[in-house]
């Protein structure tokens, strides 16, 4: 957008920018990533840096993934609850599993 203020993504939240309302939306946060990948047979969903990771597979037999080896307990340096990191690695391996024509 022309002349839109440039904020940088390491600027904090502060009280010179409360026009933008980028500190209530969360904005100036940045949300970790997490990381996909295809080991063989199975789809490993990572949070870099953190102890979040759940491996997928899909049984011979079955028709949708199946989680093991994720996480016992919350990671008491983030934020993001186990939870939340299982509800979201579920959306990206399955997405990942019909991209690569596992599941439909």
């Amino acid at each position: 957008m022309v002349g839109a203020p440039q904020i940088s993504p390491s600027r904090q939240c502060t009280r010179d920018a409360p026009e933008l309302n980028l500190c209530k939306a969360g904005a100036m946060r940045a949300e970790p990533q997490l990381r996909v990948r295809v080991v063989g047979d199975e789809i490993v969903v990572t949070l870099p840096g953190y102890h979040y990771a759940v491996t997928y597979f899909k049984p011979s037999q079955g028709t949708r993934l199946i989680a093991r080896n994720s996480p016992i307990t919350d990671d008491p340096r983030i934020t993001m609850k186990k939870s939340e990191f299982l509800a979201k690695a579920w959306k990206l391996a399955n997405a990942k599993a019909r991209d690569l024509g596992w599941i439909v």
